[in-house]
């Protein structure tokens, strides 16, 4: 039997950079320690992914499937059977 798994997903980050002079950004703004100017950053992103797999040898189970509906078919037809 045929396996198909699909996934997808989305992102979005914003944030502050700060130049390569150090420091970090404080909540609400600013900076502590910078030596030049903060810069706003936005970030989207997008992934899509798809397998598929298929069970080469399935251990008998398909035989003994066909089996079994072949025995309950005789069963079916052996008890509606008129008598003679």
């Amino acid at each position: 039997m045929p396996t198909i798994t699909l996934d997808a997903s989305a992102g979005s980050r914003n944030g502050v950079l700060l130049p390569s002079g150090g420091g970090t950004a404080p909540p609400g703004g600013g900076s502590t320690g910078s030596a030049g100017p903060e810069f706003f950053s936005h970030t989207e992103s997008t992934g899509l992914g798809a397998q598929a797999s298929w069970r080469i040898y399935d251990f008998g189970q398909t035989d003994a499937s066909i089996r079994a509906a072949e025995l309950n078919a005789e069963a079916a037809a052996a008890t509606i059977a008129p008598p003679r």
